[in-house]
């Protein structure tokens, strides 16, 4: 019941909303009444992004988490069909280097990549994986903790192609940690160098196009980076 912090349309007929209570709210805007809510308990929110269908939440530290957002948006009566467990699901928490509040997301039109920007004036960019790069950082990780762990040597044997097998069952199945989804890609922080001015903050950033990013400070200036 307290102050909107944002809104957003999922589809034409469901809303999503977080309030400063902590609650992050589905509306069925047909009806005109939430059907779910969720609080954390953990941590306090601050911001949202929906990607697909995941819900990546911003906090008060360098702790993102991402959430399976499992409602049809064309379907809005199927959603008394699911569990409220099965609705809004945990996948994952993703790390960026600030320890700041999160201001604000922002999300390139082709959404592939986003930025995230705290509250101490750094702008982390992330990239979201196609799938057939999913799979390979999947591959990967799966080397990474093999005794034998060249890829050249397992691409000739049988244990890769078990490895790839089993990287596409938890695609398929989604039992990884979500967090592979995204790839950290750089931190701006042009603007809160101390041999800069400590005073000159950061308080939006936005995508002009896909490759080319402004950031709007209290300068009353409006820095453009591609």
């Amino acid at each position: 019941k307290d102050n909107i912090i944002k809104c957003m349309f999922y589809g034409e007929d469901i809303a999503l909303s977080l309030s400063k209570d902590n609650s992050f709210k589905i509306w069925n805007l047909k009806n005109q009444v939430c059907i779910f809510t969720h609080v954390d308990v953990v941590n306090k929110l601050s911001n949202f992004l929906v990607i697909n269908n995941d819900v990546i939440f911003g906090s008060y530290d360098d702790k993102i988490k991402i959430y399976e957002l499992n409602v049809d948006n064309e379907d809005t009566e199927a959603i008394n069909t699911l569990k409220k467990n099965d609705i809004l699901k945990a996948k994952g928490i993703l790390k960026k280097y600030s320890k700041s509040k999160v201001v604000s997301f922002c999300m390139s039109e082709d959404e592939k990549i986003f930025g995230i920007l705290s509250a101490d004036s750094s702008v982390e960019f992330f990239k979201v994986l196609s799938q057939t790069e999913l799979r390979n950082r999947l591959i990967d990780t799966m080397i990474s903790k093999d005794k034998n762990g060249k890829k050249e040597k397992l691409i000739k044997n049988e244990k890769f192609k078990i490895m790839m097998s089993q990287t596409k069952s938890l695609i398929k199945s989604k039992e990884y940690n979500y967090c592979a989804k995204y790839k950290s890609l750089f931190s701006y922080e042009g603007l809160t160098s101390k041999k800069n001015n400590n005073n000159h903050k950061i308080f939006d950033s936005l995508f002009i196009d896909n490759n080319t990013f402004a950031v709007a400070s209290n300068k009353n200036s409006i820095d453009i980076i591609g």
